[in-house]
């Protein structure tokens, strides 16, 4: 499925990617060594089965605040990420973003509108035994960022394509 995510603007980019940093000096997993096209911090806010080829997003309007730490169990241990702090604008912006997008319910738990988790990735598979060398690696202060474009990652195509 495509996702359509929130890009952070240039000091809330290299915060988060100075945390990636970070995470892989003390020998953690990171999304520091993904080395593709598509590794920019984000927040994921729609994966969808079919965008329409025209479709154009207006960027999210006010501050998105990273804050706390949050966790989502997988497989193989867990992701840990950054919260971002949900505002009444953010929510109303992510409502009218899935007005007559095709999403699949089943596998679209975190993103859509009644249940979004919006959040920017710091690590996956990170071991549960390692939470805790992970947490005291990073600061976790919270980072004030500006939404500056809305992209679409086509995993099909490997592709990302800006959407304003």
């Amino acid at each position: 499925m495509a996702s359509i995510e929130i890009l952070l603007d240039a000091t809330s980019d290299a915060a988060v990617r100075e945390e990636w940093r970070l995470l892989a000096v003390a020998g953690l997993p990171s999304q520091h060594t993904h080395a593709g096209e598509s590794n920019a911090p984000h927040v994921t806010a729609a994966y969808s089965t079919g965008v329409p080829p025209a479709l154009s997003v207006r960027i999210p309007a006010g501050p998105l605040a990273l804050g706390a730490p949050v966790l989502f169990r997988r497989r193989r241990g867990v992701v840990l990420a950054r919260m971002v702090v949900v505002t009444r604008a953010l929510l109303d912006w992510h409502a009218s973003l899935h007005e007559g997008l095709p999403v699949d319910l089943e596998t679209d738990v975190n993103t859509r509108p009644d249940g979004w988790t919006p959040h920017v990735t710091l690590s996956r598979n990170l071991p549960l035994e390692s939470l805790q060398a992970a947490l005291t690696v990073l600061d976790l202060s919270p980072i004030v960022a500006t939404a500056t474009a809305v992209r679409l990652w086509d995993p099909t195509t490997r592709t990302v394509t800006l959407l304003n």
